[in-house]
């Protein structure tokens, strides 16, 4: 039976597929800004590091939210705090698009950030008491089809608008959606009636004494930046590097995010069936070289690195959270998702695109995929001190270390 058949087969498919659709809209918030970049960088007169700081900005409000989610959840439950991520989203978005400057988008950019921060904690807390155990690899990889469907509405937005209208109709228009998403959720979803956990410090001691939580969160902040860093960026290199038309090279990344939707759902199938850690051993060592790939290839091969390497990378992310899921306390799920996620997403989609724009002011854009490969290779040695629950420890790998 397939993933959704499962699900479907215990009555959850729809309230998993309402959250695969807050999921797209508030990842679209975000990403969208990636094919919209080389068109700010033009109407502001930004260089590409100023351009950049667009990142930054919106993962460290991310941040922020992730850490407050605990907080929001305890107070209005976790079905309230989504409706209070998207409002609040949609509100900063409509702010964004009326900037003059861009001191005055960083502002709502960081409220953008931390609106959608409230989002992840409360979604995983919620498929978590909706789905049971042995359904739940697929129900996550159900919700990341939601968010890699926002890496190909995102360039495909861009590649049909643009021509005919300014980047501030395009973000205003998906201020409707995100709040439009949140709004049919609140009216005809259901679960998320029971409340978070804030981040008392007895319970943030528990997780972090957890040597495997500091691996995990290691390997996000990679991942991270593998998909989202190099996502932010590509557009602008492709753009002003190689001097490819925009829309071409918009409509490019669009359809090369096409084969992702099936992928993660594999990936959902695979986590439950050969294990968490074999698969993100696959997947970093692939996506890695992929990725380096991208610093030096041109013509066939730079088409051909940017299908694979998104194809690859975004297979981490349903073993990421089954990871997550797996590790000790797992009363403390909404929590420790709270911890990983900030520090993760700051690094990864907010100092790596950030960084790899300041190399491009430099003329050096394509170092900046040189490193992420190589990190995401050198992140094989810690997979195997990785301990999950369900799982052997890897004691032959362990011994070849000490």
């Amino acid at each position: 039976m397939s993933a959704i058949g499962e699900i479907k087969a215990h009555g959850r498919l729809i309230p998993v597929l309402y959250l695969a659709a807050i999921a797209m809209c508030s990842m679209l918030s975000r990403v969208v800004f990636s094919p919209l970049l080389p068109a700010i960088e033009d109407d502001l007169m930004l260089t590409h590091g100023e351009a950049g700081s667009i990142f930054f900005y919106t993962s460290f409000g991310f941040s922020v939210g992730m850490l407050c989610s605990g907080f929001v959840s305890k107070a209005v439950t976790h079905r309230f705090s989504i409706l209070c991520s998207t409002l609040a989203a949609g509100a900063s978005l409509v702010f964004v698009s009326m900037c003059p400057a861009l001191g005055c988008m960083r502002l709502f950019l960081f409220f953008l950030g931390a609106a959608t921060g409230l989002y992840m904690p409360s979604a995983m807390a919620l498929i978590a008491s909706l789905v049971k155990q042995e359904q739940r690899g697929r129900a996550i990889a159900m919700n990341e089809v939601g968010f890699n469907m926002s890496f190909i509405v995102a360039p495909l937005l861009g590649r049909a608008f643009l021509p005919f209208f300014s980047w501030r109709v395009i973000i205003r228009l998906i201020a409707v959606m995100i709040a439009a998403s949140g709004t049919v959720f609140i009216l005809f979803g259901e679960g998320g009636t029971d409340r978070g956990s804030p981040p008392h410090l007895k319970h943030i001691r528990k997780i972090l004494a957890q040597p495997s939580f500091w691996i995990i969160t290691l390997l996000f902040a990679l991942a991270i930046g593998g998909e989202l860093g190099v996502f932010s960026i590509i557009p602008t290199y492709m753009v002003k590097e190689k001097g490819w038309d925009q829309n071409f090279a918009n409509t490019l990344i669009g359809i090369s995010r096409l084969s992702c939707i099936p992928s993660v759902i594999v990936t959902g199938w695979l986590v439950d069936r050969i294990g968490i850690k074999p698969l993100i051993r696959a997947v970093f060592g692939i996506a890695g070289a992929a990725t380096a790939l991208m610093g030096f290839a041109d013509g066939f091969l730079l088409v051909l690195a940017v299908f694979v390497q998104p194809l690859v990378i975004i297979c981490f992310f349903p073993a990421g959270l089954s990871a997550i899921a797996a590790l000790e306390h797992p009363e403390l799920l909404s929590l420790t998702t709270s911890l990983i996620t900030p520090s993760a997403y700051l690094i990864g989609a907010g100092l790596v695109p950030a960084g790899m724009a300041l190399l491009g002011d430099q003329g050096a854009f394509s170092a900046g995929f040189f490193l992420i490969g190589g990190a995401l290779l050198l992140a094989l040695i810690p997979t195997h001190f990785l301990t999950l629950s369900g799982e052997k420890p890897d004691v032959v790998a362990k011994c070849d270390y000490c």
